[in-house]
C-alpha cells in the first residue's frame, strides 16, 4: 500500500512540473509576441525622412526670344560712328539694356559668322553666348600675332578654309595697345584683312572698335580712354579704306565720361561681363537684319 500511494505521489510531481513548464514556455512565447509587436508599432510610428530638394539650378541669361529693341548707338554701316550728339540718352540705353537681358538674340542667327578676337572675345564662347565653333579667340591675340598664333592647334587661315563663313567680325587691339604704337597695329590689321580675303573673298567683314575700360582700371593699368580712342579712330578709317562695315562696340558700352558702365565691367575693368556680350549681340543682330 505504502509503495502505491508513493508511486501516484511521483506521478502528481511530474505532471505538475510538466504543467508548470508548458505554463513557463507559454509566458516566454507571449512576452516575445508582445515584444515583436511592440517594436513594430514602434516602427510604424516613426516618419519617413523627407525628401532632399532638387539641386537649384540658376536661370540663364538667355531665355526666350522677345522683339528686337530699337538700335541704340550701336551701328554696322561702313566706317560711320554716331558721335556724341546723335548718341541717345542714358535712359534710353538703360531702358535697352534692360530689356536686352531677356536675350534678344538668336544663337542660331550667327551659325555662319565668325567672330575673331583676343581674351575679350573668348567670352562669346566661354559663357555660351556663342557655339565654340564660331569664335576664332585666345588670351594675348593682337592685329600682329594673330596671324602666326593658333586655337588648339589651328590658325586662322586653316579655320577659314574650312569654315568658309558668311561674316567675319574682328575686335582686336586692346592687347597692344600698352607697346605697340597704332600706326604699327594698323598696318597687320590691313594686311590680316587682306590675308582673309584671300581666303574667303565672299565674306563681309565687319570691324568692332574696342571697348572702353573703367576709371579704376585707367588709374592703375596703362590702357587708357586717349590710347583707346586713337586706336578707334583709326579701325573706322582702315574699315572705310578696305570697304568693310563698322561695328561700334566702344559707343555700346561707354557712360557719359566714356568708361565703361558699371553693368558691363567685370572687376579688373577690362573684361566684360555676360551682359555686355548678350547686349552686343542683340545690337548686332538688329543692325544686320536691318541691312538685308
Amino acid at each position: 500500500m505504502v509503495e502505491a500511494t508513493l508511486c501516484n505521489t511521483e506521478d502528481s510531481s511530474n505532471k505538475l512540473k510538466k504543467i508548470l513548464l508548458i505554463l513557463i514556455n507559454i509566458c516566454i512565447v507571449a512576452c516575445l509576441i508582445l515584444a515583436v509587436v511592440a517594436i513594430v508599432k514602434n516602427s510604424d510610428s516613426k516618419p519617413l525622412p523627407e525628401a532632399s530638394p532638387p539641386p537649384f539650378i540658376p536661370e540663364t541669361e538667355i531665355t526666350t526670344t522677345t522683339v528686337m529693341p530699337e538700335a541704340t548707338t550701336a551701328v554696322t554701316t561702313p566706317a560711320t560712328v554716331l558721335s556724341s550728339d546723335e548718341s541717345v540718352s542714358s535712359e534710353s540705353v538703360s531702358e535697352t539694356a534692360a530689356a536686352v537681358l531677356l536675350s534678344d538674340y538668336d544663337k542660331n542667327f550667327y551659325n555662319n559668322y565668325l567672330f575673331i578676337g583676343d581674351s575679350i572675345s573668348t567670352g562669346l564662347y566661354g559663357y555660351n553666348y556663342l557655339n565654340a565653333a564660331n569664335v576664332f579667340a585666345e588670351i594675348g591675340f593682337t592685329p600682329e600675332n594673330i596671324r602666326t598664333g593658333d586655337v588648339n592647334g589651328t590658325t586662322i587661315y586653316q579655320k577659314l578654309a574650312v569654315a568658309k563663313p558668311d561674316k567675319v567680325c574682328i575686335m582686336l587691339g586692346t592687347n597692344g595697345l600698352s607697346y605697340v604704337s597704332v600706326e604699327t597695329m594698323i598696318s597687320h590689321y590691313t594686311l590680316f584683312i587682306d590675308e582673309i580675303r584671300d581666303i574667303t573673298p565672299d565674306c563681309e567683314i565687319i570691324l568692332f572698335t574696342i571697348p572702353p575700360v573703367t576709371k579704376e582700371h585707367e588709374d592703375t593699368k596703362p590702357e587708357n580712354l586717349s590710347l583707346i580712342t586713337s586706336f578707334n579712330e583709326a579701325v573706322i578709317a582702315l574699315a572705310e579704306e578696305k570697304e568693310a562695315e563698322v561695328f561700334d562696340v566702344y559707343s555700346l558700352l561707354a557712360d557719359e565720361n566714356g568708361y565703361t558702365k558699371s553693368e558691363y565691367a567685370e572687376a579688373d575693368g577690362l573684361h566684360l561681363k555676360g551682359a555686355a556680350y548678350t547686349l552686343i549681340l542683340s545690337e548686332l543682330q538688329v543692325k544686320e537684319e536691318e541691312t538685308e
